[in-house]
């Protein structure tokens, strides 16, 4: 799991996917939805990953497994979801900067921010619950 989130952090920070648009676009000859052509592997590993860490999952405490799906459906929503619906405005007026895109593009960034808040959540109380001390982070000088 941390190795995924590594990699979701150093797409985040150098626009990986971004660089996938163009060349897997015309690759695959898409558009609309799939305008950002990126959300069809990304889509595709979403589905691999759930199979491999279905087990993982099931052995998860409720309350804990409940704020990871919860978690998820928001981040990606927010990175896929959102994304998808601001294909068609790009095809339509060959513009990122269309006030419609900027405004999916924004509640997209929220959308991922917020599940990335309720994953650590989720986290800090299964640490807190499982017996390890208050789940607090400590600065130490």
């Amino acid at each position: 799991m941390a190795i995924l989130f590594l990699f979701l952090s150093a797409d985040e920070a150098l626009a990986f996917h971004e660089i996938l648009i163009r060349p897997l676009r015309h690759r695959l000859g898409v558009s609309g939805v799939f305008n950002f052509a990126w959300v069809i592997p990304y889509s595709i590993g979403l589905v691999v990953l759930s199979f491999l860490y279905l087990r993982f999952l099931t052995h998860l405490p409720g309350k804990t497994l409940r704020l990871l799906i919860i978690a998820a459906v928001i981040y990606v929503s927010g990175a896929l979801g959102l994304e998808m619906l601001a294909g068609p405005v790009v095809n339509r007026y060959g513009t990122r900067t269309h006030i419609t895109v900027v405004i999916l593009s924004t509640f997209e960034e929220l959308f991922e921010m917020i599940g990335v808040v309720v994953l650590i959540a989720a986290l800090m109380a299964y640490i807190k619950n499982s017996g390890g001390g208050e789940a607090r982070i400590k600065f130490v000088p």
